[in-house]
């Protein structure tokens, strides 16, 4: 059963015993926005940026959203970043402060900050935050969530480790996800 008027081209050069699948519609980009940038990877010409830094601060502070967006729960997002633990490090904490600005020489940090992040959740609150607010790496700063101690004392660490290997750690950026020793 087909939409009235949609053609159900298989495409040009397909075998013609290719047909679309249920689950695949050819009018998505119609009906379903696509996200402006894609969360949490390199920000290339897909990638979200981090949270933008305040003009001329220095040290650096972030420009964090004046709101969160109503079907968003700030309680789940700070959950999920709590839930995987490693070593008693809360994992959701610790991956962002890397991940989103390592580079290829950084492979050793952020399998070391991300490791068992996921493990005993999801993080589709996160993610939703972070596609709606069109940044990577952002959301507990968005919703005010605080490591613990232990956490903040490895994002210190992994941040020293970042540059070392000459990469800039997030906190270097626009201020945030710094740690304590």
């Amino acid at each position: 059963m087909g939409k009235e008027g949609a053609e159900c081209d298989i495409g040009e050069g397909l075998p013609s015993s290719n047909v679309w699948s249920a689950a695949f519609n050819p009018l998505k980009a119609e009906t379903t926005p696509s996200p402006v940038c894609i969360p949490d990877i390199p920000n290339d010409d897909k990638g979200c940026p981090l949270l933008a830094k305040i003009p001329d601060s220095d040290p650096p502070e972030p420009l964090i959203p004046c709101s969160v967006p109503d079907n968003i729960s700030c309680k789940k997002v700070c959950a999920e970043h709590r839930q995987s633990r490693q070593a008693g490090v809360e994992v959701g904490f610790t991956c962002d402060a890397t991940l989103c600005t390592a580079t290829g020489k950084d492979f050793d940090l952020v399998k070391d900050a991300c490791s068992g992040l996921n493990q005993n959740g999801k993080i589709s609150e996160i993610l939703l935050l972070e596609t709606e607010a069109e940044c990577s790496c952002c959301a507990s700063q968005i919703c005010g969530c605080e490591p613990d101690a232990p956490t903040n004392a490895e994002i210190y660490m992994l941040n020293d480790r970042q540059r070392c290997q000459y990469s800039a750690p997030q906190c270097d950026v626009n201020g945030t996800l710094c740690g304590a020793l």
